[in-house]
């Protein structure tokens, strides 16, 4: 049981943790506690993956200046792949975010 908890609470920190070396703040909050799970989210499984995605190709957009190629390159996909995505998640191509409406 230990080992089994030991392992879900490294999966947890690799998937939640933003920085490519976990630290201890992957694992415990200022006050020494491990975090708490987030809330269930309202609506499907489905619009939760679409946010996360949008999220994180903005995100990684922001990091590149918004330039397209490097985007593509960091995430391992193809600039045509990349201009899919934004266009399905309403993503625009504006480094100011105007435009870059939630869906």
């Amino acid at each position: 049981g230990n080992i089994r908890e030991l392992k879900h609470s490294i999966e947890r920190a690799c998937i939640l943790s933003p920085q490519p070396v976990l630290e201890p703040g992957a694992f415990f909050d200022e006050s020494g506690q491990a975090p708490q799970p987030a809330q269930a989210a309202e609506g499907t499984l489905n619009q939760y993956l679409r946010e996360c995605e949008r999220n994180y190709i903005v995100q990684a957009l922001e990091k590149a200046g918004w330039h397209m190629g490097n985007t593509a390159s960091n995430l391992g996909i193809s600039r045509k792949n990349l201009w899919e995505k934004m266009k399905k998640l309403e993503i625009s191509g504006s480094a100011n975010g105007e435009g870059s409406s939630p869906p």
